[in-house]
């Protein structure tokens, strides 16, 4: 298994309420050996909400393979989930991100890790 580091764009009172308020969290890099993937979490009640939204709306809701179904999205619940999935190898079903590329309009100070907060 190779070594893993988790970042989140911020890590402060003000930042972890908001998560635990909206349900989910998509600031979030997992750095598996020299690849770079973006999680998303997010409660069963959120989930649902946004299928219920999407379905009044007369859209089609779609699942991103990078989700991640938690019971809730504080800190803690957040890194343990994901130091769990990496020990069962499951970043290696997903597909790589570039920071670059990802943030190359809006959030451009987020291109680099070395503005994003590690937390493990």
């Amino acid at each position: 298994m190779e070594k893993m580091e988790i970042y989140f764009s911020e890590n402060d009172e003000l930042t972890e309420f908001e998560v635990q308020q909206k349900e989910y969290r998509s600031d979030i890099i997992v750095k598996v050996g020299k690849k770079l993937f973006q999680p998303m979490v997010i409660t069963p009640s959120r989930l649902l909400s946004d299928f219920n939204y999407s379905i009044s709306e007369g859209e089609i809701f779609k699942f991103e393979p990078n989700l991640i179904l938690v019971e809730k999205t504080d800190k803690n619940t957040i890194i343990d989930i994901l130091i769990k999935l990496n020990e069962l190898n499951y970043f290696s079903e997903l597909n790589p991100v570039d920071l670059k590329e990802i943030y190359k309009t809006y959030f451009t100070d987020l291109q680099d890790l070395n503005n994003w907060v590690r937390v493990y």
